[in-house]
This record gives structure tokens, sequence and C-alpha cells, in this order.
């Protein structure tokens, strides 16, 4: 507190100082009241008083990874990590609470994540990152014919579906897909 004097005309004066804190809606949030009293040998006395209001109105900011996360499109094969923010607030603690949403796309291998960072610190201020991640899956599926010879439809079934992985079919042909299931349609030969 700042240092006060007093003078009076007749006689010296003391001077008392007084100060109380009013807590607010979290703990960096306060009022200081502060009185000061001077008083003359003969009981006459005059106040002073400062009221200083102390608020945390800045919310927590995001110091990791720099740059931070920013939109991104990805094939089905690429693994999506998923970043881990830091930030720092100057006032007092926070936490940071992840966020992600998958919305489907037009196929099981097309979709969007929606994610979302908060960091809320003890007095509600908050700040967020958002990020967009397309993934797409944008190769078609690889086929090999094993044996180039026409065979008729009754040789086979006439739809089969294959689940993301290699496979060969009665040794005639072997189809691929990274990202989603294949359906083969066996026609007959001209």
């Amino acid at each position: 507190p700042a240092d006060v004097s007093a003078r009076d005309k007749c006689s010296g004066a003391q001077v008392e100082f007084h100060e109380d804190r009013v807590d607010g809606n979290c703990h960096q949030n306060y009022t200081l009241i502060r009185r000061w009293v001077a008083t003359d040998a003969c009981g006459n006395y005059a106040t002073a008083t400062q009221t200083i209001q102390v608020y945390d109105n800045t919310a927590p900011v995001f110091t990791y990874p720099v740059p931070l996360p920013g939109d991104e499109v990805h094939e089905c094969t690429e693994v999506l990590l998923t970043p881990e923010l830091q930030a720092a607030d100057d006032c007092s603690e926070f936490t940071i609470t992840p966020y992600s949403h998958t919305v489907p796309g037009g196929c099981p291998a097309n979709y969007t994540v929606l994610r979302s960072w908060t960091a809320t610190d003890e007095c509600g201020n908050q700040r967020c990152h958002q990020q967009t991640v397309v993934v797409q899956d944008t190769h078609p599926p690889i086929a090999a014919l094993q044996h180039p010879i026409c065979y008729k439809p009754k040789d086979f079934l006439s739809v089969f579906t294959i689940n993301h992985v290699s496979s060969i079919y009665n040794g005639l042909f072997s189809v691929y897909d990274a990202c989603s299931e294949v359906s083969i349609y066996i026609t007959g030969c001209s």
C-alpha cells in the first residue's frame, strides 16, 4: 500500500491503515478496500479510501505446437495422429479439454473428423482451437488377372465381396483395396 502521512495545525497526527479483501467468483477476481484513518491528539480524524478491483479476464494461450494444427486432408490409408496441445496462463491453473467428432461421408472410407481443444482457467476464461480433418478414398481397387482365359459366368459366383485385403479367387485373379470392401462382378465372355 501507499505510504500516507497526515498533518494537523494543532498537534501531530497518527495514521492507521486497514485493508479488506472481498472475494469474487474465483480466487483471482477480488476487490481490495484500503482505508487510512488519520487521528490527532484530540480525537479528530479524517479518512481516505482506495478501492482496487482485480480481475482475471484473460484466457489461457495455446503454446505448443507452433504453429497450431491447421485443417488437413488425408488419404484413407494414412494413420491419423491427434496432436496434444499445451497452453499457459499467467494467473491461475487451467485445464485443456479435447473433443473429437466423426461425420460420415458418402462411403465408409470417406469421413470428416472435427476436433477442438478448449483451455479453461479457474475463472472460466476460455480459448478454443479447432481443426477439420477430411479423410478420403481417392484410389480405385487394384485387380490383377492371373490367367488371361475366358471363363463362363456359371463357373463363378456372380458377385462376391472381399474385405480390405488381397485375395485370390480360385487362383484366377487378385483384388486389393486398402480403404474399403471390393465388390467383383463377373460377366460372360464375348
